[in-house]
């Protein structure tokens, strides 16, 4: 109509010409003030730079031990009161999707879910702790459905299945490449309708995971939001811990990632990886790659919208392939993960004032005690006995007595227990501590 507002057309997602436009929440600039070549060279410039100096100045952990202080107790009702307010917009987006406009620029689930959750709630996460684990919907509904069933039940409820070791937080990983499909690659994803019932079949998913492992056990590992967020949360300067929220340096809350945990680090390399495309996915060196791609899979028997979809979820696999190549290369551990998860380490019997170091299990695994870290080799060292237990004295190098690649600076004193068991004869990883003589 003339005067009219325009109408807004069928979805600009696929055209005859397959040619897709996705819209993301936040768009960078394309015109820069300098020329490409030049700003290439500085960002990799400042990046040597950065990491060089990181790796010069601070070789060592320096944010193990940090004051904390506790600033406030949280009530209880204000998980209640957050966690149905998370429900409540959970309830407003997917109505907005399944009820209303399917221009996805007009409707509300689009820019609640890409904009305002996946990159809100991180940057909420990185300032003020763990937002979401108050604001997570599916949890909320668990929790809130386990009290009201052991009211009703009165304490008889069965006992949740014990969360797989082995699985660890590898549905997490999982969850959120499948995210980044459904944002970067999958056109019908980012429809209001197809939007809102991806979102309905994951709080379903969600749900039958708490009933069967329980809320805690299930969101902490098998939750890719819960799970990636999390991590975001562990840099933030305040904490929620035994009711009160605690104020600590930034970044401290790193060191109690457990990393042990099977899939952690899947986690990090999906989400960087996943954040990675979007931008490779508008650069130059994709876009010429992607025709090639359309026409491989054209070739297989796919339409020409699946083929350019089936190309862009290629180069997401291969982009996150490449990031956790790179870490596999750099990463300072070749023996990583650590094997004390499998396995406990020789315990060093103090049984002099020298340096027998002794362990002892934490939450982030085995690790020195403090006497332990505070014993040094000094004085006059004691003659060799014939006793229960076996002791060696190196110079150079201390070694476990158990494996060569257990060797410490210096000479030392060591005194291994033995024992029947297969536990005690495991091998401690080399670069637990030092030992000088």
């Amino acid at each position: 109509m003339p005067g009219g507002p325009a109408s807004a057309g069928p979805s600009p997602f696929l055209d005859s010409s397959a040619v897709l436009v996705f819209a993301h929440g936040i768009v960078g600039r394309a015109d820069l003030p300098i020329p490409e070549a030049v700003f290439g060279a500085a960002a990799a410039a400042v990046l040597v730079v950065s990491f060089a100096a990181l790796a010069a100045a601070w070789s060592q952990p320096r944010l193990q031990h940090w004051p904390e202080r506790r600033l406030l107790r949280i009530p209880v009702a204000v998980d209640a009161v957050v966690g149905l307010l998370g429900v409540l917009v959970l309830a407003v987006t997917a109505y907005a999707g399944l009820a209303g406009t399917g221009n996805e620029r007009d409707n509300l689930a689009p820019w609640m879910v890409y904009v305002a959750f996946w990159v809100g709630v991180p940057c909420a996460s990185l300032l003020l702790g763990g937002v979401w684990r108050l604001l997570s919907p599916w949890r909320a509904i668990g929790r809130g459905a386990g009290w009201v069933a052991a009211r009703f039940a009165g304490g008889g409820l069965p006992a949740p299945l014990a969360y797989p070791e082995r699985l660890g937080r590898w549905p997490a990983a999982a969850g959120v490449i499948a995210f980044g499909i459904c944002e970067l690659c999958w056109g019908t994803a980012r429809e209001p309708a197809p939007l809102a019932v991806l979102m309905l079949v994951y709080v379903v998913a969600m749900l039958v995971g708490m009933t069967l492992y329980g809320v805690e056990a299930w969101t902490r590992n098998a939750d890719a939001f819960g799970v990636y967020f999390g991590l975001f949360a562990a840099l933030a300067p305040l904490e929620r811990r035994d009711g009160w929220l605690v104020a600590r340096p930034p970044v401290v809350g790193a060191g109690r990632v457990d990393g042990r945990v099977a899939g952690t680090v899947a986690v990090l390399l999906a989400g960087i990886g996943v954040t990675a495309f979007d931008g490779t996915s508008q650069g130059s060196l994709f876009n010429d790659l992607l025709p090639h791609l359309q026409d491989v899979f054209a070739g297989i028997g796919f339409g020409r919208p699946t083929a350019l979809e089936l190309g862009f979820t290629t180069g997401l696999f291969a982009t996150v392939a490449l990031v956790a190549l790179i870490w596999l290369l750099a990463r300072p551990d070749p023996g990583w993960p650590d094997r004390s998860r499998r396995s406990s380490p020789p315990t060093w019997s103090r049984t002099t004032s020298r340096c027998s170091p002794t362990t002892a299990r934490t939450s982030r695994g085995w690790r020195p005690t403090r006497s332990a870290t505070a014993a040094t080799c000094s004085g006059r060292l004691p003659r060799r006995s014939t006793t229960a237990s076996s002791r060696r004295r190196e110079s150079g190098m201390c070694r476990s007595g158990r494996s060569s690649s257990g060797t410490w600076p210096g000479s030392c004193w060591r005194t291994t227990a033995r024992s029947s068991s297969s536990a005690a004869t495991a091998t401690r990883p080399a670069r637990s501590w030092s030992c000088w003589c």
